[in-house]
Parts: C-alpha cells; sequence; structure tokens
C-alpha cells in the first residue's frame, strides 16, 4: 500500500497534525507537509509530488479547507488520478458535489473513537462510513463539540453565572436588599422593585459581564487563542471569589431559609472549576488544543499533549538512504551586527549536534536570524544574494510589513524562547534522516510572530528577581524614612518601564548579569546600534497600567 496523502488548511493544523500521528501511530504511512518538507526543500514542488502519487488522501473538512484553492487542487487532483478521497469532518461545511459520495467520519465530537474507526477503513478491514454532513449557518452553541471545549466556554461564561446566582441566593434570604440603585424616578412609579434594587443589579451585572469580559463566542469559532485565555484567569477568579464571600456572609446570616444555604455553598464549586480548567484543562486538553487556530496555541501545551505518541513515532526509521546523504551537514549562520549574540548561541548548540560551519558558499544549508532589531534591507539583501535553502530562525517578537511577508511562505524556526531542543531537532533532522520528522515538524510553525509570552524562561526569571529585589530593598527603606505611599509611584514606575523595554529589547541588561547568566543574556546581550530601518515589534506595553496599579497595591500592604 502507498502513502496517505492528509490535505488541510493550515487554520486547522493542529487537527490535522492530530490525525496524522494517530495514523501514524497505526503504522500507516503518512504524508503530512510539516513532517515531509525538510530544511531548505522547495515547498511547492514537494506538495505537488506529494498529493499526486498518493495512494489515498484523506481531507480535513472545514470551512476554510472547502474554500482553499490549494486544498481543492489537492483532493481534485487525487480523484482525477482514480485516488479515493476520505473526509474528515471538524465543522459543519458545504460539500461540493464531487465529494459527497466520498466516505466521511464526522470528528467534531469524539475525536479518537471516530480516528480509531477511521484507522481500519484505511488499511481495507472495515466499511465504510458515511456520517450526516451539518449544513453552516446553524447556531455555534448548538454545534457537537469536544467536553474540554464546552468547560472552556462555560469557565468564560462563569462569572456571569456566578452574578446570577448570586442574586438568586439574595432572593432567597428572608431580608430583601436594596442598594439604592434605581434612580428615584423609577422607584416612585414602580415602588414595588425598590426593595429588590440589589437582585435587578445583579442580574444587570451578569449579562453585561456575559456579553462584554468574555468573548465566549469569538471562542466557539476558533478565534481566541491560548495566550487570550490564561490572560482570563484572574478576570475569571477574580468576581467569583467575591460572590462566594456575600453567598456565604447572607448564607450564614439566614439559616431558616430552605434553599439560600444550598446555594450559598454549591457556588463554592465555581472557584473550584475554574481552578481545574485553569491548572489542567488549559494546559493539558488535547480537544482544546486542536480547537486552537494555526500558530496561537502554546508550543508547551502542544508538546505535552503529543509528547506520548511523538516519542513512540520517534523510535521508528525511514528507509536506507544514501551514504552520501548520512555525510555531517554543512551549515552557514547569517545576522545582522545587532542579532550576533543569539547567532552565537544558536551556533554552539548546532556544532554541539555534530554540524560543520562553513563559508556560506560551501555551506549546504542558510540560517538566517530575524528578530526585532534586524535590518529589513539587510534581511531583503542576503534572502536574495544567498545560495542554497535558507531557514529563518525567529529570535524575537517581530512585525510582519509588506516588504518581508515573502519571507513567510518560506521555513521558519521558532527560537524565541530560546530553548535548546528546537535546534536540536533541526540538526538531527539534518544529520539522521533516518529519522521520522516529527520532532523538527513541530518547531517550524512559530505562534504567531507578535506572541507576549514568548521569550526565555531564564529572562522571566530575571525580571521576578527585579521586582522581588525592589520590594525587599525598598520597602523597608520607605517605612523607615515614613514615605508616603504614592512615593512608591515616582520610583516604581522607571522600574516597570525599564523591564518592559527588556522585553521589548529596547534596553540592556547590565554588563554584571552577562557574566552570571552566560549565555542566557544572548536575548538582552549588547549589541550594535538599532538599524534605523529595523523591523521592529508591537508597540503594546507588556507590562499595563493595570499591573502597575497592582504592583503598588502589592508594595503598600
Amino acid at each position: 500500500m502507498g502513502y496517505i496523502f492528509v490535505s488541510y488548511s493550515r487554520k486547522q493544523l493542529y487537527f490535522a497534525e492530530s490525525v496524522a500521528l494517530k495514523l501514524q501511530q497505526a503504522g500507516l504511512e503518512i504524508w503530512f507537509d510539516l513532517q515531509k518538507l525538510e530544511p531548505g526543500m522547495d515547498w511547492a514542488a514537494a506538495l505537488k509530488d506529494g498529493y499526486g502519487n498518493c495512494e489515498k488522501l484523506v481531507l480535513i473538512a472545514s470551512q476554510a479547507a472547502i474554500q482553499s484553492p490549494y486544498v481543492q487542487v489537492e483532493w481534485e487532483t487525487a480523484l482525477q488520478n482514480g485516488r479515493e478521497v476520505t473526509i474528515v469532518l471538524t465543522e459543519p461545511v458545504v460539500l461540493p458535489e464531487t465529494l459527497r459520495n466520498c466516505a466521511l467520519f464526522d470528528a467534531r465530537r469524539q475525536f479518537d473513537q471516530t480516528i480509531d474507526a477511521l484507522i481500519p477503513y484505511l488499511q481495507g478491514e472495515a466499511p465504510a462510513r458515511h456520517d450526516p454532513v451539518p449544513a453552516p449557518g446553524r447556531s455555534v452553541f448548538l454545534n457537537p463539540m469536544p467536553f474540554d471545549v464546552r468547560l472552556t466556554a462555560g469557565v468564560m461564561l462563569m462569572p456571569a453565572i456566578t452574578a446570577w446566582v448570586t442574586t438568586l441566593s439574595l432572593a432567597l434570604t428572608t431580608v430583601p436588599v436594596s442598594v439604592g440603585v434605581l434612580p428615584e424616578s423609577i422607584e416612585q412609579t414602580f415602588p414595588a422593585l425598590a426593595p429588590y434594587s440589589g437582585y435587578l443589579l445583579g442580574f444587570v451585572a451578569g449579562l453585561i459581564l456575559a456579553f462584554t469580559q468574555y468573548p465566549v463566542r469569538d471562542f466557539l469559532q476558533h478565534s481566541t487563542n491560548h495566550e487570550e485565555l490564561s490572560k482570563l484567569r484572574r478576570k475569571l477568579f477574580t468576581p467569583q471569589l467575591v460572590a462566594c464571600g456575600i453567598c456565604l456572609v447572607f448564607t450564614v446570616a439566614n439559616p431558616g431559609t430552605t434553599w439560600a444555604p444550598l446555594v450559598g455553598y454549591l457556588i463554592l464549586l465555581f472557584p473550584l472549576v475554574t481552578a481545574y480548567w485553569s491548572f489542567w484543562t488549559l494546559k493539558r486538553s488535547p480537544d482544546l488544543l486542536r480547537w486552537m487556530p494555526s500558530g496561537e496555541a502554546d508550543q508547551e501545551v502542544r508538546e505535552t499533549v503529543q509528547r506520548e505518541v511523538v516519542a513512540n513515532l520517534e523510535k521508528q526509521t525511514r528507509p536506507e538512504v544514501s551514504f552520501e546523504r548520512l555525510a555531517a551537514p554543512t551549515y552557514a549562520v547569517h545576522a545582522h551586527p545587532a542579532d550576533r549574540h543569539i547567532a552565537e548561541l544558536a551556533d554552539s548548540i548546532l556544532k554541539s549536534r555534530g554540524c560543520t560551519p562553513l563559508r556560506e558558499e560551501q555551506a549546504a544549508v542558510q540560517l538566517m536570524i530575524v528578530s526585532n532589531r534586524t535590518s529589513k534591507q539587510w534581511l531583503l539583501e542576503r534572502n536574495a544574494s544567498l545560495p542554497g535553502p535558507k531557514i529563518h530562525v525567529l529570535a524575537t517578537n517581530i512585525n510582519t510589513p509588506p516588504e518581508i511577508q515573502p519571507l513567510l511562505q518560506t521555513q521558519w524556526i521558532d527560537f524565541r524562547n530560546e530553548r535548546e531542543k528546537v535546534l536540536q531537532s533541526f540538526a538531527t533532522q539534518l544529520t539522521d534522516p533516518n529519522k521520522l520528522n516529527v520532532s523538527y515538524a513541530m518547531e517550524i510553525s512559530p505562534t504567531g510572530f507578535d506572541n507576549s509570552y514568548a521569550f526565555p524562561r531564564s529572562i522571566r526569571i530575571l525580571l521576578g528577581a527585579f521586582l522581588l529585589l525592589f520590594i525587599v530593598i525598598l520597602v523597608p527603606v520607605f517605612d523607615f524614612w515614613k514615605l508616603p505611599d504614592w512615593a512608591f509611584i515616582p520610583v516604581g514606575l522607571p522600574l516597570l518601564l525599564y523591564i518592559d523595554g527588556l522585553i521589548m529589547r529596547r534596553y540592556f541588561l547590565p554588563a554584571v548579569f552577562y557574566k552570571l547568566l552566560g549565555k542566557h543574556v544572548a536575548w538582552f546581550a549588547e549589541p550594535a546600534p538599532h538599524a534605523a530601518d529595523a523591523i521592529g515589534n508591537t508597540d503594546r506595553n507588556y507590562i499595563t497600567d493595570k499591573d502597575f496599579l497592582l504592583l503598588v497595591d502589592v508594595l503598600k500592604k
């Protein structure tokens, strides 16, 4: 049996990757682009060869895939060549007439069970399945979806639900509660509402929370990423804990009521559910990973979810290759002077994995370091002049101006977190082509080009140490001199602005940190003067006014 080509829209990357890995784990030979496109390969030619010579084609059907002209060419070519096309459904779609007789497996709700049923069919050991195809236009809330996705949507609505349940708890107490929120004219017109204005406020607050603060609909339409969900956690917990306190107070104060104690104690479950979602589902759920739009999942979550499958697949080998292909690979690292330290770090990692650095005219692969300090003109000129395949190493968050948009269609390696594993996977792919390309495939799709959490973990620790040192040293000083609370602002604000500039790589660290941290300060190491046409990164601040006010509150305590 020949190989099976996996056709999909890049918007469903994580879903398609999960399908490919499960099929590979079952022993099927799969052509999945991220795994088959080796460093520096011509993507267009390789894809054309992949879908043109496949034995079968599995189409990951979504609205984006059906509307994509590239995906359409893939499945049309397979049908023209007399190959079988099998559909794996990810969302409601309108299938073209030519695909309506194909076997169809609906994987929207029970992914594992559906793919387990797909495997014997592809192996020729089970009959075809023709699950019904739902048409788009139905309410997104009514579509089948995995439990973890519904849990996430429920948690996002939890503050609103908490406000409503709190109001219900108050309404079940023996004493009406009024907070005087209704205008006097309304109270005179509807005097019966006056004692219950607090309940009305609770319901209104719940509606506001539901429709403004927590974009559940965006999430259900695959428009919310892991970073945005992570930022929601503090917003989710705060109103729930406040509501719990209110309910407990009124529950204890009204022990004679029938339902108030039950509602008051049940509301304690809400923060527990949110905690479970925050520390388990968000970081370990395969269904939630598959729900994320391409490039918007946390890379560590991606590796955690797929770790076991990848480890098993890495033990497999490809067919024998020629001796020349096994020769030690050669490379050349190219970096603007502003990125010299990051280039040195990348070079040391590749050397440790058996790769050989050579001059650019002799190297088999050209590595281009790209950061927010890189000159756009330099980058474009080097891409045009360098021979052979070029791989771009994303060293920091960057903007993507129109000038460099064509470069985004080539291969990139996400090295923003300075995890050695990233370049080690790349080096292993060069030095040992017998290995399956699974680890490397998971590194060549950057998690967005402007992700505020994409910087080295050692730097996060360093910045935390800055704040801790600030608190430990300055708080006693302020107490000793009896300085007022507002005095923290002129001292703390410059510190936070400096830290913000460090994260954005606008400022440098004091030289003493270079000796203490060694190569781990490559992110902040002092470079040549910034290029006048540097690519740059987002203008938004990573440390917001709310973060600063939170720090001031901590210091004042």
